[in-house]
């Protein structure tokens, strides 16, 4: 049985691990990009507080050729500009922000795939 094996508390440390990077990334890089002038619009759109946190981390994450598709079409002012973001960063917040954003997609994943297989009854 899924519940009785260490995939809850691993499903919580990883959870636990991708929230404290998430914080620590928005308080080092993005506090300091938000200061930018430059990148004032190019943050993307802000519906609700703390996700342009994620979408810089999706600018810095997601390979080139898919932000290119997106930057062509109606739904561009939701995503961040990557080439601005990457001149105004380090490779260590690249670097940071794809572990944020990468980190992110797999604790849900994880949880996710959890949940399924509690509701089909393994």
């Amino acid at each position: 049985m899924i519940n009785d094996s260490i995939f809850g508390p691993l499903t919580v440390v990883g959870l636990v691990l991708s929230w404290s990077q998430y914080v620590t990334f928005g308080f080092l890089t993005v506090r300091r990009l938000r200061k930018i002038p430059e990148l004032d619009y190019d943050l993307g759109t802000r519906f609700i507080g703390g996700r342009d946190v994620f979408k810089v981390a999706a600018a810095l994450a997601v390979p080139k050729p898919w932000i290119n598709k997106v930057e062509n079409s109606s739904i561009s002012f939701y995503i961040s500009n990557p080439t601005l973001i990457r001149k105004n960063t380090n490779k260590f917040e690249q670097a940071f922000g794809a572990s944020v954003f990468w980190s992110f997609w797999i604790a849900f994943l994880y949880l996710a795939s959890i949940v399924i297989l509690i509701e089909l009854g393994f």
